[in-house]
């Protein structure tokens, strides 16, 4: 059987610290396990992007987030379950950041593989074992972040919510177009 899902990553940064949240895979992660990742996961049918970043992350780790805006044109990856199903994710990146550091697993589901969260230095962060879909993304981030504060700017920016036009079609040349 094919699958598809859409999965929002969370890139949590501390500026004050230069610190980017990871979390570590479990062992019983069937595709990564022992690999470190930043938080997140797949959309569920009705939410809106901020609500499954704020969601994901409160369950995986317990933090508070705000959600920021785009790091990165979306990005996937596909692989195959050991019961054959193929499955395609695509993911979408957001700077974010912590409200609340308080690190709580009490929330995780049971598919949830993720047993540690850490802050970890930005400059560190290329040296841990990602998961290899995430590498080229987060060496992307490490750049980005390096430039923006050689520059005095914050990487952080809060989610901008533009205007949607939307279009209704009946069917016939009067349909409401906005």
């Amino acid at each position: 059987m094919k699958k598809q899902f859409v999965a929002m990553k969370a890139f949590i940064v501390d500026e004050e610290n230069d610190t980017i949240f990871l979390m570590h895979k479990g062992n019983k992660d069937i595709l990564n396990p022992g690999k470190w990742e930043v938080p997140g996961g797949k959309m569920e049918f009705g939410e809106t992007t901020t609500e499954t970043f704020q969601r994901e992350v409160k369950e995986e780790s317990g933090l508070d987030i705000e959600v920021g805006s785009n790091l990165t044109n979306p990005w996937q990856w596909t692989f195959t379950k050991p019961n054959g199903d193929e499955i395609q994710i695509i993911a979408i990146g957001k700077i974010c950041r912590a409200i609340s550091k308080k690190i709580d697993y009490s929330n995780q589901t049971d598919t949830d593989d993720l047993i540690e969260g850490r802050w970890v230095p930005i400059s560190e962060v290329l040296q841990y074992d990602l998961i290899p879909n995430l590498i080229s993304t987060m060496q992307g981030f490490v750049e980005f972040y390096i430039d923006s504060k050689l520059k005095g700017l914050s990487v952080f920016e809060p989610e901008i919510e533009i205007p949607l036009y939307t279009s209704e079609y009946s069917g016939d040349s009067n349909s409401k177009h906005r």
